[in-house]
């Protein structure tokens, strides 16, 4: 276990997430219980943000033709079997 120092504006934060996520698991939770909250809420803010990022529209590309070059690559793997 590690000890780390905070001030006391961050300490309240903590216990005021802490106490929200207590009242929605309705279970006790402690400091480190809030803080690997955060963590993974962390976690999965960016993993949306890169599905976001990977789905955006590409600039100068006609959806047709690569609609149509998908359509003919399958065509081809279907006679190849």
């Amino acid at each position: 276990m590690t000890t780390i120092t905070i001030d006391n504006e961050t300490k309240e934060e903590l216990l005021k997430i802490a106490a929200k996520l207590q009242i929605q698991v309705k279970k006790k939770i402690n400091y480190n219980e809030a803080i690997k909250f955060l963590i993974s809420n962390l976690k999965n803010k960016k993993n949306q943000e890169k599905f976001r990022k990977a789905c955006e529209q590409i600039k100068d590309i006609d959806i047709n033709e690569v609609l149509d070059e998908l359509y003919l690559e399958r065509r081809k793997d279907e006679f190849s079997f």
